[in-house]
């Protein structure tokens, strides 16, 4: 979601509950610190695109019994696995050589691990900058907003 030919793009895992919900990436909390890091920039959230490498909600199913005896279902959110990664991956892929941006934002693990190598880790390469594997573009890791 954003310009039709950004310069940066910031790159998230998958959508969440509530994005899913809203229809738009980083939305709550994560979504008002990834906003202020954009502002800290000198941009807008409007002036970069957000995308995820995954497209689809991943969710597990979790069944409690509460103290009443009442079944409660949860469905939350989880970070995708490597076979919901690839089966996205051309997608992606399409999405980032079609946009063409001088800059690629991977936001936590599960994005920086699709750019460059399933061994890469955020820990490592936070604010280094790096050549993607897949379409030759800079980019510089960054911790998910969630975790800042």
């Amino acid at each position: 979601m954003g310009p039709d030919n950004p310069s940066i793009v910031l790159i998230g895992e998958a959508p969440g509950r509530n994005e899913i919900k809203l229809g738009r990436p980083f939305v709550g909390v994560s979504g008002k610190e990834l906003t202020k890091m954009i502002e800290l920039s000198g941009l807008g959230r409007d002036d970069v695109y957000i995308t995820s490498v995954v497209r689809v909600r991943p969710y597990s199913i979790k069944n409690t019994i509460d103290s009443q005896g009442k079944q409660i279902i949860k469905h939350p959110n989880w970070t995708p696995s490597k076979k919901e990664v690839k089966i996205f991956a051309p997608l992606f892929d399409w999405e980032i050589q079609t946009l063409a941006p001088k800059l690629l934002v991977p936001l936590g693990n599960t994005s920086i691990q699709r750019l460059l190598v399933p061994q890469a880790n955020v820990g490592n390469l936070h604010g280094q900058i790096f050549q993607d594997h897949i379409m030759q573009i800079s980019g510089t890791g960054q911790y998910h907003p969630g975790k800042w």
